[in-house]
């Protein structure tokens, strides 16, 4: 682990007009672990796709927000033939993933798995990690699924906010990552499913305040989309989430069109929801910020454009991911 200055931190800060020199220290850190992930010795057949807000901000640079997670696909080439097969191949990146955090000086990491390791998270704490900045995760979190890209990947470098405010090269060169339309889909979905799930009163974890940053996300990248293959996509995501979490949230799975307008009424018209996006912006966001009506005009442009879309299903990009 890099040794990063209290002078270094701040005058990054103040560079790129951030609000906390912790956001700088959390995002190198998340470079760091992504770095490392690229260049490991992973199990035999095992490759990851970067993902997620992450990849938004620092791979394809399409939201001017801190992301603090590192989010990865997981593939397998072959495909295992059991998935007693794949549960060992995945089981192998655990220690991957532990190996990493020893040499990049993360001590005690809390490494779990679900869904026979086709779900791997990994948290790593750091000496600057438990802050005063209250809308930062106390840890550094990784996050590994098994799910084949859905859509054609991309290759893009990232960088840090160091090496962007002192004009360095990126850390990363070249990492293959999920396609906007891709990430998109699995935010819209990811956001209705999850507050449909919470509304239903079952699991009241499934909506937390870190899942207002899909309203930001989705709101920038509305222009970059391909409606028409995002809204395919994302049907199809809600039909595998509703039979996945059919345990949890039973509702969403009898009628999953039916758990996403009522998701989007509360979100729309909850005051909590609306704070949390203005806090959100105000501590998160270094970019332009926009109000919580205007962003989530464009979630229920997007749902509009994925109601016109018939449910029918490519073969060839039909996908059945694991959803956390």
């Amino acid at each position: 682990m890099k040794s990063l200055t209290p002078d270094l931190l701040a005058e990054v800060a103040d560079a790129l007009d951030l609000s906390s020199a912790a956001l700088v220290e959390k995002d190198y850190r998340v470079v760091e672990v992504l770095a490392a992930l690229q260049h490991a010795a992973l199990p035999h057949g095992i490759s990851l796709v970067f993902a997620g807000g992450t990849c938004l901000a620092r791979a394809h640079q399409l939201v001017a927000r801190m992301s603090e997670d590192v989010d990865l696909k997981i593939a397998i080439t072959p495909v295992p033939s059991s998935k007693n097969a794949a549960r060992k191949v995945l089981g192998a990146l655990k220690d991957t993933i532990r190996k990493i955090a020893a040499d990049l000086g993360f001590p005690d990491p809390v490494i779990s798995a679900k869904n026979e390791n086709h779900y791997i998270r990994a948290e790593l704490r750091y000496a600057g990690s438990m802050g005063e900045d209250v809308d930062l995760r106390p840890h550094l979190l990784v996050e590994l699924t098994y799910a084949p890209a859905a859509l054609p990947t991309v290759d893009r470098s990232v960088r840090s906010f160091v090496s962007e405010a002192t004009d360095a090269k990126p850390e990363i060169q070249q990492i293959t990552c999920i396609s906007v339309d891709e990430t998109a889909a699995e935010k819209f979905v990811a956001l209705t499913r999850r507050t449909a799930g919470y509304l239903e009163g079952r699991k009241t974890d499934a909506y937390d305040r870190f899942l207002i940053r899909h309203v930001y996300d989705l709101h920038c990248i509305l222009p970059h989309l391909d409606l028409p293959r995002v809204s395919t996509l994302a049907r199809q995501i809600m039909v595998s989430d509703a039979e996945q979490f059919k345990k949890w949230f039973p509702a969403y799975a009898a009628d999953p069109e039916a758990g996403t307008e009522q998701a989007l009424a509360y979100l729309m018209t909850n005051s909590e929801c609306r704070d949390s996006f203005d806090r959100f912006q105000a501590s998160m966001v270094y970019g332009e910020h926009f109000t919580y009506d205007t962003a989530m005009a464009s979630v229920q442009s997007l749902y509009a454009a994925i109601k016109k879309t018939e449910n029918h299903v490519d073969e060839k990009n039909d996908v059945e991911p694991d959803r956390k």
